[in-house]
């Protein structure tokens, strides 16, 4: 038993590991009077702006298992973007 959990728990970090070689890395910059979020991949400079609408009130953002999570105030909720389709993938709360 020990050895399949440990076995699950490495295909597990594997999995993550090759996810996250699919992103390149990122800057995500709120933008606050539009309302939306823009990119800038690190490694070829590229921006794109514009590529999710979140909140009236967009005011922290965050990255975690994968997604990117934008913490807004008005309305009150939490828009949560997935970083490989560049789209939101679930809004909680008032959105």
């Amino acid at each position: 038993m020990k050895i399949i959990v440990r076995l699950l728990m490495w295909l597990a970090i594997c999995a993550q590991i090759l996810i996250a070689q699919d992103i390149p890395r990122t800057l995500y910059v709120l933008n606050g009077l539009g309302q939306t979020i823009s990119t800038m991949n690190l490694e070829s400079k590229a921006i794109d702006n514009n590529i999710s609408t979140v909140g009236s009130v967009p005011n922290r953002i965050y990255s975690h298992n994968n997604y990117v999570y934008v913490v807004n105030s008005v309305p009150d909720g939490i828009t949560a973007i997935d970083p490989v389709r560049l789209m939101c993938a679930v809004a909680v709360g008032s959105i």
